[in-house]
């Protein structure tokens, strides 16, 4: 079982807090920098990094796409697409890319709002009239940046109820959601909401009068012609689908295929395609064949809340910064597969992972490519503000290393509540590979509602780990999340 899946006590926004403070606005066009192709060194350095990581996270197969200045610079696949049938995956390969959706579904909103459709600041309701009152304060670009209040999904027992076949009208489902109470005032703070994603699609809907991926065939996929790219429940003629993957610790199963319903959650996570097409993709952010450059700005500046303060998370995609170089990603994880999309355009590198493998680590594969092309992008340590913080951190994971760990006094009782026998398993299993544990060095910190989290680098022989470590008033360790696992 992945770390993240076990200790993830806080949202995405907290997640990349640390790094997104660094820079308060993320510019819509850097000027990328001047970038030669990727060495013969260097691919041969990619090819073993990426096959020791396929073979310690237990991934079948993978493509990755390295775009400099929009222009492929690698285009390669390892491993299969289908373990029975021994198919190897290619590039043309297709995965489901799970929330990496999301920056679709944010993108068909914009366009939208440059046909003067959608304001951003428009309230829901104006869109979804079978809205509860609970949701008048709910605008449009708090369902982009998470700042809805909503919770993270829709509710799962009158969903439950829903044929995927024969979806009731949009305001029948809209008032189901509505059943859900706030979970946070809205505006008050940044929390991860597929929901919020769920209700875009169908305002979407609503004001195009278009089925969701119909619109984005017209207005995106065909502009750009990204041929593979569709929702999940279209089978395309003359692409080879991979299967999706679980690993139990002994083996690989077939991932079942949906998760929960999937006429309901095409916005939130439901798109498939390959590598070469999310490289189109991110090729056409440096121009304006999509978006205006006045949207893309809109999409990658930080959400601001109710108390002035921001958190690093635009319009689908999370706002963060390494070394103090700004850069934007998004990762997705659908039941069988995993992907990871990161955009260095400062330096020019844009990095995409695929990979068929539920609950695996692409974030962390892309992260080390990007080092290994420009080498300003490994992380760099500094002095750290509290040494104690970094001592904790590398004395748990010492810990965990000789087998085991002991759910004590140093954990907030709801980190506790998390850290069942399950858990700390699957903390030791992921740490098993690493041998010694070379370096744990202090990075950035970050603050998002109040709550502050510390980010590490875990270096081993073969391994690096970017980790967020938060504390309460009285030291105690309130969550410890992989990041870039």
């Amino acid at each position: 079982m992945r770390v993240h899946i076990l200790l993830a006590s806080l949202s995405l926004a907290l997640l990349s807090a640390c790094g997104g403070g660094h820079s308060s606005n993320i510019a819509a066009h850097v000027q990328p920098a001047p970038t030669g192709p990727i060495s013969t060194a260097q691919l041969a350095q990619i090819d073993t990094y990426v096959q020791a990581q396929m073979a310690s996270q237990h991934i079948p197969g993978l493509t990755l796409v390295v775009n400099m200045n929009g222009q492929p610079a690698l285009e390669k696949s390892y491993g299969v697409a289908n373990i029975a049938a021994s198919t190897p995956a290619t590039p043309a390969t297709v995965f489901r890319i799970g929330s990496i959706t999301k920056q679709f579904t944010a993108t068909a909103i914009m366009l939208l709002v440059q046909d003067g459709r959608i304001g951003l600041d428009d309230k829901v309701s104006r869109y979804l009239p079978t809205a509860p009152a609970s949701w008048n304060a709910i605008t449009i670009r708090h369902l982009l940046q998470h700042t809805s209040g909503l919770q993270r999904d829709l509710p799962a027992a009158p969903l439950a109820q829903v044929n995927p076949n024969a979806l009731p009208p949009i305001d029948d489902l809209v008032a189901m959601a509505g059943q859900i109470p706030l979970e946070n005032q809205t505006g008050a703070v940044q929390s991860y909401s597929n929901a919020g994603y769920h209700l875009l699609g169908f305002v979407i809907e609503k004001v195009s009068g278009q089925y969701f991926a119909d619109f984005l065939r017209q207005r995106v996929f065909a502009p750009l012609a990204m041929t593979s790219a569709d929702v999940i429940r279209t089978k395309k003629t003359g692409f080879a689908m991979a299967t999706g993957y679980l690993w139990d610790g002994s083996g690989h199963s077939a991932a079942s295929g949906y998760f929960l319903t999937p006429g309901l959650i095409e916005a939130e996570g439901n798109l498939q395609m390959n590598a070469l097409d999310l490289a189109k993709w991110d090729a056409s952010l440096l121009t304006e064949r999509i978006l205006t450059k006045a949207s893309l700005a809109q999409m990658w500046t930080p959400a601001r809340l109710n108390d002035g303060t921001t958190a690093p998370y635009g319009f689908g995609w999370v706002l963060d910064a390494i070394n103090q170089r700004p850069y934007t990603w998004h990762d997705g994880a659908v039941e069988g597969f995993s992907s990871s999309i990161a955009r260095h355009t400062g330096e020019g590198v844009s990095v995409i992972v695929l990979d068929n493998l539920n609950r695996a680590a692409p974030t962390r594969i892309g992260a080390g490519v990007a080092a290994i092309v420009k080498p300003e992008l490994s992380w760099i340590g500094a002095a750290d503000p509290k040494p104690a913080t970094g001592e904790l951190l590398r004395s748990l994971i010492d810990e965990v290393k000789r087998g085991g760990l002991a759910v004590d006094d140093r954990f907030a009782p709801e980190l506790k509540a998390i850290l069942v026998p399950e858990a700390v398993a699957g903390f030791v299993e992921f740490f098993k590979p690493w041998g010694s544990i070379d370096e744990v060095a202090y990075v950035d910190q970050g603050s998002v509602a109040g709550v502050v989290m510390a980010r590490y680098i875990v270096r081993g022989k073969n391994e690096q780990l970017l980790i967020g470590i938060a504390l309460d008033t009285g030291g105690k360790v309130t969550a410890l999340v992989p990041i870039t696992e």
